[in-house]
């Protein structure tokens, strides 16, 4: 079916700026494994902003737990065992996808340049840590949003979600 509109004089729409540096609320609305393309899996997190002028945006992280370099890896596996302490879940055990969703935390985040092209810069995920005030085993007492339960208000603010 033919729409029937011209677009040449339309600009593209652009919804994925980073967000500034700062401190976030953010709720875990999306978490898969993914294949880099180095060949290597990884785990793909996106948050979306709850509160603040940013509310609903989001960012994305992605978690090189099953990278080839053992740095990376142990980089990842430190960065899972922080989301899972913030979001209060056991810190200790990998878990699954699926506990994570709908959980929420503070993340702090930045903006890095690209070592080989200084035009292309990247959000940066500096820390994760609890909403509230944490318990003697230092997990927060978080209550998750169940995953449909956010869809659903992020599809109110946006129509086309």
């Amino acid at each position: 079916m033919d729409l029937g509109f011209d677009l040449t004089a339309t600009e593209e729409y652009s919804s994925f700026d980073l967000l500034p540096p700062g401190e976030y609320h953010v709720v875990i609305d999306g978490a898969e494994i993914r294949q880099t393309r180095g060949g290597d899996n990884t785990l793909s997190l996106s948050y979306r902003v709850m509160d603040g002028q940013f509310t609903n945006r989001k960012a994305f992280d992605n978690l090189n737990l099953w990278h080839h370099n053992q740095q990376c890896q142990q980089i990842a596996m430190s960065q899972l065992k922080s989301i899972r302490k913030s979001v209060g879940l056991n810190p200790n055990v990998g878990g699954t996808t699926e506990e994570l969703l709908g959980r929420q935390m503070l993340v702090k985040l930045a903006i890095r340049k690209d070592k080989n092209d200084s035009t292309k810069e990247y959000q940066d995920f500096k820390g994760y840590k609890p909403l509230g005030p944490a318990s003697s085993t230092g997990a927060a007492p978080m209550h998750p949003v169940p995953p449909q339960a956010a869809q659903q208000q992020a599809a109110q603010q946006f129509p086309w979600n």
